[in-house]
């Protein structure tokens, strides 16, 4: 039994453990933790990242458009994907909600209008491109959010996407730990989390808790994993809506409850960011 077993002192189990953490069933301290994100949020964007370094073992996860989308990247996305396939001995995790994720987004290439939706999202591109952003205050915005929308689901139906995708999931399977919460247990803790604005997921206008979920199987996966040695937990993601983060920097009650759960620092970073930390150690 490791230091990460114990809460307050007291045996438990993994999944005891976990929910613990994000029911607070045990005591820790947000406080010290908003502090140091605020101030973080006052540094660089690499001030959220200045304790980190691959160089040292980090636990390493990925949300669902992490892990489809880490190996598209060229040259960087190959390297990231060999080095958590070959090089990376920390625990890689792939939240049981990922998993399930990954398999209904794919879906969405392999469907009949697949092709329809392709020419659609290629239509709303032209159009977005004539777009005047001199027509008001919003304009750049709703530039900017059509971008990252025709982005979004244009890679998820894009075949060659699909293909490099399969070819990462490979080389990534047999090193990951995948763990699933049991959802009847936690699944009236989510709503009472969502209810409270308790972060992931709240900023979600669908309120299906998938977030909540990524969130908890990622924990369970680390109560699950052995510790030993390893100095920090980073979650890859390209979610920066601020009930994860907010300029890059961990919304402070996340870190909370990792630091109360592992005794380890907690912070997130996107694909481009955890490039640059592969790039150091392999250069």
């Amino acid at each position: 039994m490791t230091e990460h077993d114990m809460l307050d002192g007291n045996p438990a189990s993994e999944i005891d453990l976990t929910f613990e953490v994000l029911n607070r069933d045990t005591t820790y301290s947000v406080i010290e933790h908003l502090a140091d994100s605020l101030r973080k949020t006052q540094e660089t964007p690499q001030g959220a990242l200045s304790d980190f370094s691959l160089s040292s073992r980090i636990a390493i996860g990925l949300d669902t458009n992490a892990l489809f989308r880490i190996g598209l990247n060229g040259a960087s996305g190959a390297d990231a994907v060999d080095y958590l396939a070959s090089v990376h001995d920390a625990p890689l995790i792939i939240p049981g909600q990922v998993v399930q994720e990954v398999w209904n987004n794919a879906l969405s290439a392999v469907q009949p209008n697949a092709k329809r939706i392709k020419k659609e999202i290629e239509d709303l591109s032209s159009e977005v491109e004539k777009l005047d952003r001199s027509l008001g205050p919003h304009s750049e915005e709703l530039i900017t959010a059509a971008h990252a929308f025709t982005q979004w689901h244009g890679d998820w139906i894009d075949e060659n996407n699909q293909k490099a995708f399969v070819g990462t999931l490979s080389n990534l399977a047999a090193r990951a730990i995948s763990k699933s919460v049991p959802r009847v247990r936690f699944s009236r803790l989510a709503q009472i989390r969502n209810d409270t604005k308790t972060p992931p997921g709240f900023a979600d206008p669908d309120s299906n808790h998938g977030d909540f979920f990524v969130w908890a199987d990622f924990l369970y996966a680390l109560a699950s994993s052995d510790l030993t040695d390893v100095h920090g937990v980073l979650l890859i993601t390209e979610d920066q809506k601020q009930d994860w983060s907010r300029t890059g920097v961990a919304h402070p009650v996340l870190s909370a409850e990792v630091e109360a759960l592992t005794g380890l620092p907690f912070a997130v970073c996107t694909l481009k960011q955890f490039y640059t930390l592969v790039r150091e150690v392999t250069k």
